[in-house]
């Protein structure tokens, strides 16, 4: 679960979005191409689509708050092999990994993971799948390799979340100098919350200045 917690609200605020514009904007983006090709057919079928996606999305997640983790695989797996162009199949590849990782199945999880990094069209769903990469690499001892997915990307609102992470990797390996810098870039970043008495409380750890 640990790996889940610090961008749990930037998931909820994307679902929450799409619950209330999702279908419009969808339905949107579908009529302006529809008038250019001419096509009715095509906008109806993608106006299915979406609803389809939509109501396969809400089995899944009621299937999550019901702590039935093979119907959550089982919509998972439908949402992204049938609705994949659309953002709930990421949001369904993020579910999934949830609960390969709390299965125990680390590698799994990061295939999920690598599945939204490489098909969501959603650049904020593509930082939240590195940064759990990440972490999981992390939690595995595979620091370097962790780093090289937090350095591999800008990661636009979520540096502090990113820099945050970087500083725990440096910190562990004893490079205290580069850890207080991630902390410290993380914080100025870092909106005022729970989790800047936290961060804080990593910075203090970490001794006075020195140069190592």
């Amino acid at each position: 679960m640990s790996a889940y917690e610090t961008e749990e609200e930037q998931v909820e605020a994307i679902k929450a979005w799409l619950r209330k514009n999702g279908k419009s904007i969808i339905a949107g983006v579908v009529l302006g191409v529809a008038i250019v090709v001419g096509g009715k057919m095509w906008l109806n079928h993608k106006h299915q689509r979406a609803a389809e996606a939509s109501a396969q999305y809400q089995i899944l997640l009621d299937a999550l708050d019901k702590d039935k983790p093979g119907q959550v695989l089982q919509q998972g797996e439908r949402l992204t092999g049938q609705f994949a162009d659309t953002p709930y199949a990421a949001l369904a590849a993020l579910a999934m990994a949830k609960v390969k990782l709390e299965q125990g199945k680390p590698d799994e999880a990061r295939a999920q993971l690598q599945w939204v990094i490489d098909h969501a069209k959603q650049a904020d769903l593509k930082h939240i799948a590195r940064l759990r990469q990440a972490k999981i690499l992390f939690a595995a001892g595979k620091a370097g390799q962790a780093l090289t997915i937090l350095n591999g990307a800008d990661p636009g609102t979520f540096q502090p979340a990113f820099e945050e992470l970087k500083g725990d990797i440096y910190a562990s390996q004893g490079k205290r100098r580069l850890a207080r810098n991630a902390y410290e870039t993380a914080l100025a970043g870092m909106p005022q919350g729970v989790n800047r008495k936290y961060l804080k409380m990593k910075l203090d750890d970490l001794g006075a200045k020195d140069d190592s």
